[in-house]
């Protein structure tokens, strides 16, 4: 697994508060899982998760694989690095 180097951890910092709940609601307004995400964490709460090692649907308060996958896309998006991300998820798995 690559580490994460603080330049990285740099560009991330910018949307640290931004809502997940709020972006998922815009950017997928016909998912109905995206209600019951937890209203209460951002992408910089969900890259502490990943680097915590956290389980990451517990986090998400929705279980499923998909809304999973379209929020680790928008971080990975957001940070520039997919293989980062997910290895991350990985090793906490």
């Amino acid at each position: 697994m690559r580490e994460i180097f603080p330049v990285e951890l740099k560009k991330i910092k910018v949307m640290k508060n931004e809502s997940i709940k709020s972006w998922y609601l815009s950017s997928f307004p016909t998912d109905e899982l995206g209600k019951d995400i937890n209203s209460n964490i951002t992408f910089q709460n969900a890259l502490d998760c990943l680097l915590n090692r956290e389980d990451m649907y517990e986090f998400i308060g929705v279980f499923d694989s998909i809304v999973r996958e379209r929020i680790f896309h928008e971080l990975s998006v957001r940070f520039d690095s997919y293989d980062v991300i997910y290895s991350l998820w990985l090793s906490a798995s």
